[in-house]
């Protein structure tokens, strides 16, 4: 598919200097704001930092609260979370403006904005993931939680919020078994596919054009690993409600 529009492949260093700053400083801000929220994030494979001891963010963040130099599994999971979701509403954005262009001209520089910002988001949150995974594998598990893991009843939180069952399955299979290191592997490894992906797409828009089966790929493993991750999330969820 050809994208309409005048394509400008050489930009001025003044340019790109306001748009690598706009970055930087939304990247500051999503930052400052994550160090804020209460307890776990609620949204992408969060609060399985119950099941490692003094791994969760305190409730609240106090003004004295510059903590360690090694932050915890549970700030890691939300930092990582929160820009893996900005990557995905900036993807979201480029698959938009491609949708609009069958009506609508094109602007490849927009594009070209949006699939760099997504890429620039989801490279931090693979970095990170990165720290969670191998953190994961060195943590000792919590046995009151581990045995709450065995134990659940997933089958009827599948029934109760009409889950994806080839999703959850699979969501299951790593959590009956404590296996959270096996869970944080997977993510990592969907978000560096994601990545690839992504970056792919960029390097066809940069010569004006969009292979519109990849992005029907990168969007679906998207889909798949944000859907993984909520569902670790509301497993947690329960879990939580039983302990606290």
């Amino acid at each position: 598919m050809k994208l309409s529009g005048k394509s400008k492949k050489i930009k001025n260093n003044k340019k790109k200097g306001e748009k690598i700053m706009k970055r930087i400083i939304i990247s500051m801000i999503l930052t400052l704001s994550l160090m804020s929220v209460y307890s776990y994030g609620w949204i992408y494979a969060n609060w399985p930092c119950l099941l490692y001891d003094g791994q969760c963010p305190p409730l609240k963040t106090s003004q004295s609260s510059v903590q360690s130099l090694s932050p915890s599994l549970g700030k890691l999971s939300i930092e990582a979370a929160g820009f893996l979701l900005q990557s995905n509403s900036d993807f979201q954005a480029f698959l938009k403006r491609i949708e609009l262009s069958e009506i609508y001209s094109s602007n490849n520089d927009e594009l070209l904005d949006l699939i760099t910002s997504a890429i620039d988001n989801m490279e931090i949150a693979n970095s990170i993931y990165y720290q969670v995974w191998e953190l994961s594998r060195i943590l000792d598990r919590n046995p009151v939680v581990l045995q709450k893991l065995t134990q659940f009843n997933y089958g009827l939180i599948l029934e109760e919020k009409r889950l994806i069952p080839s999703i959850f399955n699979e969501v299951e299979k790593y959590l009956k078994k404590g296996n959270m290191p096996g869970a944080f592997g997977k993510i990592y490894n969907d978000t560096y596919l994601i990545l690839q992906g992504m970056k792919s797409l960029q390097k066809m828009t940069e010569y004006n054009s969009i292979d519109i089966p990849k992005c029907w790929e990168v969007n679906q493993l998207f889909l798949k690993s944000q859907l993984f991750g909520q569902y670790i999330s509301q497993v947690f969820f329960e879990i939580k409600k039983s302990i606290m």
